[in-house]
């Protein structure tokens, strides 16, 4: 991806206040203050290949095989108490994570082996920017973010957010870009539901218990160009 350039500020997401505030997923509540990173944008004149790069080339984004402890965490993570033990004090585990290594590593990525972007979006009912981590499935060139919520009540904060302002910033492991969000259903859904059950066990299990609302599927994808 090509440096900043001064034809770049057209396209540029509108930034979060410096530092930027984590908060959790499921919950909302504020996990850590991450300092602010150079943010690379990018510009229709400097990176002539933007139109044609998918999303998992930019982020240089992959779901690596869980090693056999993660493994074993997963069955945790499935079951009943540890999901709900899990989505309480995940956020505290994140706190710690994010402050030993300058906001790189998640509770999900560390224990679970789960890929982990951090998502910047804005508040469907404040408007307010905020920097959410998720795991992302990767999916032909998108990235899928799984509506799940470790298998409680409710549907995440953040499907509502996206719903409202579809227009995203990603970072990943230093690495930026810009997306649109959108709902897919039908047999695309299916097609990440399956990748996503290999990608972590813990979803077909969070889905027999979710029985009071639908799995909603967000797909990122690179925007279109003007």
């Amino acid at each position: 991806m090509a440096a900043r350039q001064p034809e770049a500020r057209a396209h540029e997401f509108p930034q979060a206040p410096s530092p930027h505030v984590l908060f959790n997923a499921s919950t909302g509540s504020l996990l850590a203050a991450r300092p602010a990173q150079r943010r690379v944008h990018v510009s229709a004149a400097g990176c002539d290949n933007a139109a044609v790069t998918t999303l998992i080339d930019q982020l240089d984004y992959h779901a690596a095989p869980a090693n056999g402890a993660q493994r074993f965490v997963w069955k945790i993570t499935g079951s009943r108490p540890g999901a709900w033990l899990f989505a309480r004090v995940a956020q505290h585990l994140d706190r710690g994570l994010l402050r030993l290594t300058d906001g790189r590593v998640t509770a999900p990525g560390f224990f679970a082996g789960l890929p982990t972007l951090f998502v910047t979006m804005r508040g469907a009912r404040t408007g307010a920017t905020r920097t959410v981590p998720l795991v992302g499935i990767p999916s032909d060139g998108d990235i899928a973010l799984i509506g799940t919520r470790f298998g409680q009540h409710g549907t995440p904060a953040w499907y509502f957010n996206l719903v409202k302002t579809p227009e995203v910033e990603l970072e990943y492991k230093g690495r930026h870009a810009r997306a649109l969000a959108r709902e897919v259903d039908g047999a695309r859904k299916d097609r990440i539901w399956d990748d996503a059950c290999r990608v972590y066990a813990g979803y077909a299990a969070y889905a027999r218990r979710i029985k009071d609302r639908p799995i909603h599927v967000m797909v990122l994808s690179t925007p279109p160009t003007d």
